[in-house]
Order: structure tokens, then C-alpha cells, then sequence
């Protein structure tokens, strides 16, 4: 079922990117991927970003739902950022609503001292 406020990717654009992908010419397929592969690495680092720096719980919370959704890549991406990349007040954004996308953060942490 269709969330009705999901915005369409533009026609256009989304039938450019499947004739591409599922070309028979090895350049535009890779034009594709390439295209989908920056799309994603940007869309992972713009939710990591509201993850550790949103002021609003809830907006962090869906934020880290749709990490969630992106799997162990993304999970990881936010553990690294976390241990390696944020300041004290980011760790505690991200502690908020780490569960949501990792269980194994806290363990990790456990077993880490």
C-alpha cells in the first residue's frame, strides 16, 4: 500500500534510470548504478546527520528507522561515526535512538572496557 504522501520520482527521470540500468550497454548500466550507489551514500549520510544533530527525538527517531531499513552498511556507517566522528553532545543524540537501528552498539560498548 502506497503512503499518500510519498512524493513520485519524477517519470522522467525514473524511466531514464531504468532504460540505463537495464540496458543492454555496459557504460549506461554502470551510469546507472553509479548514479543509485551516490543517491544512496548521500541519503545514508543526510539521515546520520539528522540522527546526531536533530533537536526534535521524533525526527531522529524516523530518521533512525529508515537507517534501519538500509541494513548492516548503514548500521555500521553510524556505529563508526559514533565512536570516531561526533562530539559529546552527538553521542548522546545518537544513544537516544541507537536502538532503533543496532542492538549491538551497547554490547560493544560493554565489552569494549
Amino acid at each position: 500500500m502506497k503512503n499518500p504522501d510519498e512524493k513520485p520520482l519524477d517519470p522522467n527521470l525514473r524511466s531514464w534510470i531504468l532504460k540505463d540500468f537495464q540496458s543492454n550497454e555496459t557504460l549506461r548500466q554502470q551510469h546507472a548504478v553509479q548514479l543509485l550507489a551516490a543517491w544512496a551514500k548521500w541519503l545514508l549520510s543526510l539521515l546520520i546527520e539528522i540522527v546526531k544533530g536533530g533537536s526534535d527525538l521524533r525526527i531522529r527517531q524516523h530518521a533512525a528507522s529508515l537507517l534501519s531499513q538500509q541494513g548492516y552498511e548503514a548500521a555500521k556507517s553510524l556505529k563508526r561515526v559514533f565512536m570516531l566522528e561526533s562530539t559529546a553532545e552527538e553521542r548522546r543524540q545518537i544513544l537516544d535512538v541507537i536502538d532503533n537501528v543496532t542492538r549491538d552498539l551497547k554490547a560493544e560498548l560493554v565489552n569494549a572496557h
